[in-house]
């Protein structure tokens, strides 16, 4: 974890950056006071090592993003999301976007859902 502290005037603001084993960054929260204020943490594929699939606030009701790809790393999906309190992040009513690619990879259709289902 690495740490930056900013202060010219008033209460001094603090950024943490958390790393995970391949040293991605999988979260940035950043406090006033020792109060946290916000924060964002990542999520990445597995086998995929540079592809973010999700980056969602750390703040109940703030939102968050989770995409989704085909074989050749195109995105399919794009569904926006809000933290819930059950600390999950749960889709939003009408912010779902889907997108189908041609043969050679250029986008052919672009569909929003009525709600977001995973």
């Amino acid at each position: 974890m690495d740490t930056l502290t900013a202060q010219s005037s008033g209460p001094a603001i603090i950024a943490s950056r958390s790393y995970d084993a391949r040293q991605r960054v999988q979260g940035i929260s950043y406090s006033v006071n020792n109060t946290a204020r916000l924060g964002w943490a990542y999520g990445f594929h597995p086998d995929y090592p540079h592809r973010r699939e999700s980056a969602q606030s750390t703040v109940t009701g703030l939102p968050g993003w989770k995409w989704g790809f085909n074989d050749r790393g195109e995105v399919t999906s794009a569904d926006r999301t809000e933290f819930a309190a059950a600390g999950q992040p749960a889709p939003v009513a009408g912010q779902s976007w889907g997108y189908g690619y041609d043969a050679i990879g250029n986008r052919s259709s672009m569909t929003r859902s009525a709600a977001a289902v995973r």
